[in-house]
């Protein structure tokens, strides 16, 4: 029997503890000024501040979640915008190049018809050819202006 005793105290000095402690539902208490404590306000259990700092610990870490992939997209947006805007100006460039080497082609085309058409021009030539066309113009206007006053 003194075994017997002997092992239900053990049980209880073992196990009651953690039964006692057992209770880890958060609490709260609303405690009026006057009532052992200096001033109103509400006392908190150890497992409700726990749930309190856990609740803000994991808030805290879905907001940086949140905020890395926000950012993370954000950057993505940006560098695809920049590719694009970088491609066009790349193909931009191209094209007033290929634009610029056409007209410098047309240029110095047209420079070197203008230089031909000087070396094969005689001035002597087409002075004389002015010269003979205002001759028969004045011969021809004397005969005109004879023939109406007649």
């Amino acid at each position: 029997m003194v075994k017997l005793i002997v092992f239900l105290l053990s049980f209880q000095l073992i196990f009651l503890p953690a039964l006692v402690y057992a209770d880890d539902t958060p609490k709260a208490t609303y405690i009026q000024k006057g009532k052992k404590a200096p001033f109103d306000g509400t006392l908190l259990n150890a497992p409700a501040v726990a749930k309190i700092l856990a609740d803000k610990k994991v808030a805290k870490e879905k907001c940086d979640e949140n905020t890395n992939y926000l950012l993370s997209r954000q950057k993505a947006a940006c560098k695809r915008d920049y590719d694009l805007l970088k491609s066009k100006s790349t193909i931009t460039e191209k094209q007033l190049n290929d634009i610029i080497a056409i007209k410098n082609k047309q240029i110095k085309k047209t420079e070197e018809m203008a230089i031909k058409a000087a070396k094969s021009n005689n001035p002597l030539l087409w002075s004389l050819i002015g010269a003979a066309a205002g001759i028969a113009t004045t011969i021809g206007l004397v005969f005109l202006i004879k023939g109406v006053q007649d």
